[in-house]
């Protein structure tokens, strides 16, 4: 979590908190080749990387990715 502070016109200060999701950059290799670097939450990388490749028509099918 993050502690905010608003500051609204009339000067008083409410305070805030919100949730932090941290991302940070992913490099993508395909066959051994850098492709990509993607800002991503570091969660779920292998649907992550998955998708990209058969969004990016690198992959076929799921089954083409092997070794994520």
């Amino acid at each position: 979590m993050v502690m905010l502070q608003r500051n609204s016109r009339n000067g008083t200060q409410t305070p805030l908190t919100r949730a932090w999701v941290p991302e940070v950059p992913v490099a993508l290799e395909f066959n051994g080749l850098a492709y990509a670097v993607m800002m991503a939450t570091p969660a779920d990388l292998e649907d992550f990387a998955l998708g990209f490749a058969l969004t990016e028509g690198l992959a076929a099918t799921p089954a083409d990715c092997t070794d994520i």
